[in-house]
C-alpha cells in the first residue's frame, strides 16, 4: 500500500502507511530568547502547580515514506517543559510536536463459551477527570507517550514504540500481552492539531472476545469505564459523543469503519 495523506476532519490529519520505523536523533536546539521564555513560563506553571514534573518525552522532527509505503520518522527527546511552553508561546508550536503511540484494540462481540459475532468491536474507554488533556473524553485504547527507557534500542538509535504500546496494553487492561493479542499492525500517523500531538497507530487484533475484555477491566488514575463497541454500533456511537470523545479516536474508528466496508476483516 502506497502512503497516502487524508484529511479526514478540521481537527486532524491522517498518513497511512504499510509499516512505520523511527529512530532516534540529535536533540532539538532551541534559541537562546526561545530558551528564556520556556524558563520563565515553565516557572509560572509550577506558581500554579508545583507538583509539575519536568520528564522527558519524544518529540517528532521529520518523517518520509520510502517506495513501499513504510514510513520513517526521525525523533528526538525533548522535556515536557517543552510541550507545556509550547502551549503558551506560538513559535515553539512547529518545534515541539509531541510523538505518542495510540492502538486500536478489535475483539471479538461474545464469550469464551459462546459464539463470536461475525462483526468485530472497537475498545474505547473514557479518560479520568484528573488528566492533562482531554479529561473525561472518551478515546481508543490503549495509548501513551513514549519513554527511553521502555522504548530506544541503544545500539542502532531505533526506537521500539511497539514495545512502549504493549506496557500500555498490559497496564491498562490488566491482561497478558502475550497471551492476548495475536497480531499487532501499525498502520498509520495522525497528527491532533488543537493538541498539537502526533500518535503513531496500531491496530491489536485480540484473541480475547468482549466480554473475558470488560470483566478484567479495572478502573484506574487513567480510565474509569471500558466500553466495547461493535462495528454496526460504532456510527452510532460517534454521534452520541460529538462533545467528549478525543478527535484522533473518532477519526480512526471513522477509518476502521471505511477499511471494515471494503475488506474482510
Amino acid at each position: 500500500m502506497e502512503m497516502s495523506n487524508s484529511q479526514l476532519d478540521n481537527s486532524c490529519e491522517i498518513f497511512l502507511a504499510t509499516d512505520i520505523r523511527i529512530r532516534s536523533v540529535a536533540s532539538i536546539a532551541l534559541s537562546s530568547s526561545l530558551q528564556a521564555a520556556m524558563e520563565q513560563e515553565w516557572e509560572r506553571a509550577l506558581e500554579r502547580n508545583p507538583g509539575l514534573f519536568n520528564g522527558e518525552i519524544l518529540l517528532l522532527q521529520d518523517w518520509k515514506s520510502d517506495s513501499e509505503g513504510v514510513l520513517r520518522i526521525s525523533a528526538s527527546w525533548g522535556t515536557y517543559q517543552m510541550f507545556l511552553a509550547s502551549r503558551a508561546i506560538p513559535a515553539m508550536r512547529d518545534i515541539v510536536r509531541p510523538l505518542g503511540v495510540s492502538g486500536i484494540m478489535v475483539c471479538e462481540v461474545g464469550s469464551e463459551n459462546s459464539a463470536a459475532s461475525p462483526n468485530p468491536a472497537l475498545v474505547f474507554a473514557r479518560r479520568s477527570s484528573t488528566v492533562a488533556t482531554y479529561p473525561n473524553y472518551w478515546e481508543l485504547m490503549p495509548s501513551g507517550s513514549i519513554s527511553r527507557n521502555t522504548a530506544e534500542l541503544n545500539d542502532n538509535s531505533a526506537i521500539d514504540y511497539l514495545h512502549q504500546l504493549l506496557e500500555e496494553f498490559e497496564q491498562e487492561t490488566g491482561l497478558n500481552a502475550d497471551d492476548s493479542i495475536k497480531q499487532t499492525i501499525p498502520f498509520a500517523l495522525i497528527f491532533d492539531k488543537q493538541a498539537n500531538i502526533y500518535d503513531i497507530c496500531v491496530r491489536l487484533n485480540l484473541t480475547v472476545p468482549q466480554a473475558a475484555l470488560a470483566a478484567q477491566f479495572r478502573g484506574n488514575d487513567e480510565y474509569t469505564e471500558l466500553k466495547c463497541v461493535s462495528l454496526p454500533d460504532i456510527p452510532r456511537f460517534l454521534q452520541n459523543h460529538l462533545s467528549d470523545i478525543v478527535p484522533t479516536s473518532k477519526v480512526l474508528a471513522e477509518a476502521f469503519i471505511r477499511v471494515a466496508a471494503s475488506a474482510v476483516v
